[in-house]
């Protein structure tokens, strides 16, 4: 339910199905029916109307002339090319930040929240914190800007993400991260932006492969760079474990 001293409705409905979205229980192609999510949540279809524009500026809904609101398709193209313009996006804001003077030491904190969540299995635990510890990085740009690009990226990714993980390991994701923050905390700008963009080719190799065994389409790099990818990854893991304990 949404609460009427929190804040504009809209956001609040927004904030609901977006949360759905991203934990799969809303799933692509599936209908998303004003006046039911209007009465389940207990405001007008208005609020409801809002939050579906706002999710379709966001490329995770489809409005349809006589068809109603629609969970968007996400092709692979779609989310790979999101990867490809995240990855510049954080490596523009590590420069921003850098050159700002920003201080990095609230990322081990967001690390510890990986690693925890990884201890469990917790995977949608995993996804959140991951996303924390990326959004601390591009606000210590304070670039407005940069950050609602950020924005408006981040949420379709996670959700397609989310759809293709069951089975993934956690640690694998976790390993991804400590390179970045070694770099960060170092004060290393160049190994950094170095860091953030290998982190980012992993794990497009990573998400080519899964979506290749889901059948969508066959992605451009062969298995054999899955497996690279995942040795690369291992081994940065390993580098940076005596760092980050």
């Amino acid at each position: 339910m949404v609460s009427r001293s929190a804040g504009p409705l809209w956001e609040q409905v927004k904030e609901i199905l977006l949360k759905r979205i991203i934990a799969g229980e809303l799933a692509p192609d599936a209908r998303i029916v004003e006046v039911q999510v209007a009465r389940e949540l207990g405001v007008s279809q208005a609020p409801v109307r809002e939050a579906l524009k706002s999710l379709e500026a966001l490329g995770l809904v489809d409005i349809l002339p006589f068809s109603g609101a629609r969970v968007h398709r996400q092709t692979p193209k779609e989310l790979l090319d999101a990867y490809s313009v995240r990855a510049e996006l954080e490596v523009l804001a590590i420069r921003f930040a850098s050159a700002r003077g920003a201080n990095f030491s609230s990322l081990t904190a967001r690390m510890g929240d990986m690693y925890h969540a990884a201890a469990e299995g917790d995977m949608m635990r995993l996804s959140i914190a991951d996303t924390a510890f990326h959004e601390e990085i591009i606000k210590a740009s304070d670039n407005a800007e940069l950050l609602r690009l950020w924005h408006n990226l981040q949420p379709s990714t996670r959700a397609y993400i989310t759809l293709i993980s069951p089975g993934a390991d956690p640690n694998w994701t976790v390993g991804l991260h400590p390179p970045i923050l070694n770099t960060l905390l170092a004060g290393d700008l160049e190994g950094a932006t170095e860091a953030m963009r290998q982190h980012f080719a992993l794990a497009r190799a990573r998400l080519e492969v899964g979506i290749a065994h889901r059948g969508e389409d066959e992605p451009p790099a062969a298995l054999q760079a899955a497996i690279e990818a995942e040795a690369t990854a291992k081994a940065a893991a390993e580098a940076s474990s005596a760092v980050i304990a």
